[in-house]
């Protein structure tokens, strides 16, 4: 008696919680039902396993969805904290000269009347070769000198011969150096000037403010390529995204 219960609540236990094992245990086991009975059985617990089959996956769905939800919100939010904290430093520079050009007198060169020195420095083609660039300053007729020193020639141009003085210089003004570097790895001693290439061209102001566009090798604490406003050996401008245009025209509205 017992066991006829005990295999009772065996069978309505699987077909409830197992039912593809319960149906399979009722068709073996239950001589007692008829198969009509064991055909109702079978369709109502094999409906009943659908159903919670069905309800299970969409419980799975729908958690899956949160989830990516969830992520997707928070990997928008982050690029959004990135974009709006972290501008880069050539926007920074950028917007600093625009902001000055917007507010400050001159917003062309054509309003300025630039000197013979600072439209040599506009000018100068820095992919000129060393004798090139030695025939382009002869026929500017400016006084100038040439100094070759370890590892590099450098022109200096000025208004007066007493300004182009490089190791003692005799007079106050302003004056334009342009240098070009020897080849890297090559003995300076042989001095073939077809292995010079351009480095450094600077126009320094009666003021002492220099104005720097860099390419190769070093110009004292400059290494980087780009262009530079320094005074008394100390950079106080950094503009290394400006051309030399751009370059002019902020020294113009903020150090003149």
């Amino acid at each position: 008696m017992n066991k006829s219960k005990d295999k009772k609540w065996l069978l309505w236990g699987l077909l409830i919680f197992l039912p593809p094992i319960g149906i399979v245990y009722m068709w073996v086991t239950k001589k007692d039902f008829t198969q009509k009975t064991k055909i109702i059985l079978s369709i109502v617990f094999s409906l009943w396993f659908i159903i919670v089959l069905a309800s299970g996956n969409n419980n799975n769905t729908t958690n899956q969805q949160s989830v990516a939800n969830n992520v997707s919100t928070k990997e928008q939010n982050t690029n959004n904290i990135t974009k709006e904290t972290k501008p880069t430093i050539s926007n920074e520079i950028k917007t600093k000269f625009d902001e000055n050009i917007t507010s400050n007198k001159y917003t062309s060169l054509s309003q300025l009347e630039l000197d013979e020195l600072q439209q040599l420095y506009l000018n100068f083609d820095s992919s000129m070769s060393y004798l090139e660039a030695l025939e382009y300053i002869q026929n500017t007729e400016l006084p100038y000198s040439v100094e070759k020193y370890n590892g590099y020639r450098t022109f200096q141009i000025a208004f007066t011969e007493g300004c182009t003085a490089q190791k003692y210089k005799k007079e106050s003004g302003a004056y334009l150096t342009i240098t070009y570097r020897y080849a890297k790895g090559e003995n300076s001693i042989n001095d073939d000037f077809s292995k010079y290439s351009f480095g450094t061209c600077v126009y320094v102001s009666t003021s002492g403010i220099s104005l720097i566009t860099h390419d190769t090798g070093y110009y004292f604490d400059i290494y980087s390529k780009g262009t530079y406003i320094k005074q008394g050996g100390n950079t106080i401008d950094n503009l290394t995204n400006l051309n030399k245009d751009e370059q002019l025209l902020y020294y113009f509205n903020n150090h003149e």
